[in-house]
């Protein structure tokens, strides 16, 4: 599965959640954790044969996902502060991936 596409299931994921501020049950939640984690696993598993570089950005956009995914427990101004910092995160990693694929 291509970064682009996770990419887009992110944002479509993201906007439905959006639309409907409500938080999730513990089970729809926790089913849905458990499954983003199983892609993430996946995910890299396939890009193994990409190189390193693209295999840290696979790992970095799954735990993304996973934070995500977690945040549709809360509510309101908690979800998109817990998604907000999600973001963060993320930017954080792929700027260090970034950083040190260069130094390669």
């Amino acid at each position: 599965m291509s970064v682009r596409l996770l990419l887009a299931s992110t944002l479509l994921v993201a906007t439905a959640s959006v639309a409907c501020n409500r938080a999730e049950t513990p089970a729809k939640t926790q089913s849905d954790v458990a499954e983003a984690q199983r892609e993430a696993v996946k995910n890299v598993d396939e890009s193994i044969n990409d190189g390193s570089y693209q295999i840290a950005m696979t790992a970095i956009e799954g735990e993304y996902r996973i934070a995500v995914e977690k945040c549709e427990a809360l509510t309101g101004e908690l979800r998109d502060a817990c998604k907000d910092d999600a973001s963060a995160q993320r930017k954080a990693a792929e700027e260090r991936a970034k950083s040190a694929h260069k130094g390669t």
